[in-house]
């Protein structure tokens, strides 16, 4: 288990306690290997070798962190909520999840029913030869979930057959009614978002 804690001296825990008198600049503390530890250099703290020593664990996580400036990751992986206070920028493409639902895979679900989840929230691409029911997630704690159902069928044999239904959980509404089932013609599109209390119709092409 390695631990650092600050006290009035300079304490490390890196399998043994190592203790210092005073503050330790521009020197390395090492444990294991020679290619194990921490150094302190100027006003950073650096391990020896580059992406190898861990802040925390996956069981032992530290409570908060609080930083002013510039914080660089490789992978930022939210576990639960995250709140902004200011603007985002994003460099590059933000990609969303796009799912494609087949007649293959429905399966043998007689009622043609797709139960939709969370990391589904994108595109879904409807090119069943069957009716389909999309069940929402419940919309309480899904605030910002977004949805947008396309009906890909375009021969005359599907034409009657392939509406999309739109259902919300229990007695949850979408557009201000329970069930939505305007996307019947091809290549009709329907986009949702959820605001943690309904789910709100953004844009609908009927062709």
């Amino acid at each position: 288990m390695k631990k650092l804690f600050a006290l009035t001296t300079l304490v490390f825990m890196l399998g043994s306690v190592i203790y210092a008198a005073e503050p330790i600049l521009g020197n390395t503390i090492s444990y294991g290997t020679t290619n194990e530890g921490f150094q302190l250099e100027g006003n950073a703290l650096k391990p020896l070798t580059d992406d190898q020593e861990d802040l925390g664990s996956s069981s032992l996580e530290w409570q908060d962190g609080f930083f002013d400036g510039t914080l660089t990751t490789d992978v930022l992986a939210v576990d639960e909520t995250t709140t902004h206070t200011r603007s985002v920028t994003i460099t590059g493409d933000l990609l969303e999840s796009v799912t494609t639902i087949t007649q293959t895979s429905l399966g043998t679900d007689t009622g043609n029913d797709v139960t939709l989840t969370t990391a589904q929230g994108g595109y879904i691409i409807c090119s069943a030869s069957s009716a389909i029911t999309l069940d929402l997630p419940a919309v309480s704690g899904n605030a910002g979930l977004k949805y947008v159902v396309v009906r890909n069928t375009n021969t005359v044999a599907q034409q009657n057959v392939t509406s999309i239904t739109l259902d919300g959980s229990s007695s949850e509404t979408i557009g201000g009614v329970t069930t939505n089932n305007d996307t019947d013609n091809w290549f009709d599109v329907i986009a949702i978002v959820c605001d943690g209390d309904e789910w709100h119709i953004l844009n609908q092409i009927n062709n």
